[in-house]
């Protein structure tokens, strides 16, 4: 054993004679760890430690299931225009805003609350830092691919919209627990960032026209409802309990090219022509936008079910024109009688006759 060299306990403990293949690497759950400590302390003061990092990896659905409205959304940007997440719970927040504006953090819970844009620009200076450090000490490592480049971006309302911004990939999910103030309040972080990074899966290379492809897919599935209304009239209470099967509400001629579509809040958004394609009512939608939005009581529109009967009798003893009423089925079969009309096409006043056209296959809304 002459030339052996015997290392005492001391020196084997501070790691003598190891080589630096076999010192442990840095990880990114350590990383987080230095980087969120050393920004708290540096940027606000604040003792900030972290307890515990779990990391997962989870597709674009599991990330938003993963979060909720009630935490502070914030988009990161990265590089060749990718995003990354940070959402922040009310506790931890509180304790940002707490040692900013009063020097300490209360030990007193945070009540619940909607995040607001002063909530995100409080927290910037935290996580700004933590992402210069995180990508510091992640530098050379395998991690530097995916963790690099990822800077504070902008506040998301909700999950909805945060779901528009972020592309279809796998996630590194990081849900940090943190303890602020030796105690004085207890939050979590939740950090996500493109699995393979914006390089390597060439996130977002297109910039605004990536978003506007999303934008546009959207846009493409969401539904807006339009209440098509050929005519409103006005009449007593007695009148329309005098209803029955058979009976016939007179309806102007006209119209039928002067069908106002409503929106949702009852404003006019559009003018239409009533007709049939494929054996189905249709409206086509004309650029006159000079009709009326009259103010009358009974909408001839077509109803998926009947409501319950409510009294609306005003002050002159009609209906009121506010207060929906059940819809009344003049034919007692679910709905009256097939009116042939021509193809929208070839649709004119002259082809719709004299009988009053309220025996279309629409039921009787009293709005």
């Amino acid at each position: 054993m002459g030339e052996t060299t015997q290392l005492t306990t001391l020196q084997r403990k501070a790691g003598a004679g190891r080589g630096e293949s076999d010192a442990p690497g840095m990880t990114p759950a350590k990383a987080l760890r230095l980087a969120l400590s050393k920004a708290a302390q540096e940027e606000l003061s604040l003792a900030l430690r972290v307890q515990g990092v779990a990391e997962s990896r989870v597709n674009q659905p599991g990330l938003l299931a993963a979060l909720s409205d009630d935490l502070l959304l914030l988009l990161l940007e990265g590089p060749q225009g990718g995003f990354g997440v940070a959402a922040l719970g009310i506790q931890a927040l509180a304790a940002l805003i707490e040692v900013q504006t009063m020097g300490q953090v209360l030990k007193s819970p945070a009540t619940q609350r909607r995040a607001t844009a002063t909530d995100s620009a409080m927290c910037e200076p935290l996580l700004g830092r933590a992402l210069q450090e995180f990508e510091g000490h992640l530098a050379g490592s395998a991690a530097e691919r995916w963790a690099a480049g990822f800077r504070f971006g902008e506040r998301v309302e909700n999950v909805r919209l945060l779901g528009l911004r972020l592309e279809e990939m796998d996630y590194r999910l990081f849900r940090i627990s943190l303890d602020m103030a030796d105690g004085a309040k207890k939050g979590e972080l939740l950090l996500a960032l493109p699995a393979e990074g914006c390089v390597q899966r060439k996130c977002g290379t297109d910039g605004g026209q990536s978003w506007a492809q999303m934008l546009h897919k959207t846009v493409q599935v969401s539904h807006a409802e339009l209440l098509g209304v050929l005519h409103r009239a006005q009449m007593p209470l007695a009148a329309v309990t005098a209803f029955k099967i058979g009976d016939l509400v007179p309806v102007p001629q006209s119209a039928i090219g002067e069908v106002l579509l409503e929106g949702g809040d009852g404003r006019v958004v559009g003018v239409a022509r009533l007709g049939q394609q494929n054996g189905y009512r249709a409206l086509r939608i004309t650029d006159d936008t000079s009709a009326g939005s009259g103010d009358g009581m009974v909408n001839i529109t077509p109803q998926a079910a009947p409501e319950p009967l409510m009294d609306a009798l005003g002050e002159d003893g009609n209906i009121s024109a506010e207060m929906p009423m059940a819809p009344i089925d003049l034919d007692g079969e679910g709905a009256l009688p097939d009116l042939p009309m021509p193809p929208m096409d070839d649709l004119t006043a002259g082809d719709i006759g004299e009988p009053p056209t309220a025996a279309m296959p629409m039921d009787m809304e009293i709005g």
